[in-house]
Parts: C-alpha cells; structure tokens; sequence
C-alpha cells in the first residue's frame, strides 16, 4: 500500500475531488446568512480543492475563478 496520498488515488480522483470541492467551496461562499462554522468549512474545502488540483498537475494559474480563489484563501 502507499502510504503516500497524493499518489494512492489515480489523478482522474483527484480532478473529480479538485471540481466537488470547489463547487462546494463557491456555494457556500455565496451563501448568505453563513454561519461561522460554514466559513471554517468553506476555508477547509477550498485548501483541499487547491492540494487536490495542483496533484492533478492541472495549471491554476491558468483558470481565473481557481486563481481568484487560491490567491484569497486566507480572506475568506
């Protein structure tokens, strides 16, 4: 077994993780009325949208909405 996560799942898996977590990220995001606890999440969600998309080996800088999002992860 690999003990190693960013290798133990195939880079299809980590898109598909990559794409729920950002989705998730951006609706509570846009939410209103979020609750503290939901920002906590929404932060968790988004680090591990970025760590999933850079083991993907995808470009971020390349995509707008997902260099928006890495560049203001602290902020949110």
């Amino acid at each position: 077994m690999n003990a190693d996560p960013a290798t133990a799942i195939e880079i299809s898996d980590h898109r598909a993780c990559e794409v729920a977590l950002f989705n998730y990220t951006w609706t509570l995001l846009e939410k209103t009325g979020r609750a503290p606890e939901e920002s906590d999440e929404m932060v968790r969600a988004a680090y591990a949208s970025r760590w999933h998309w850079g083991v993907a080996g995808e470009a971020i800088e390349k995509d707008g909405d997902r260099a928006w999002l890495a560049e203001n992860l602290s902020e949110l």
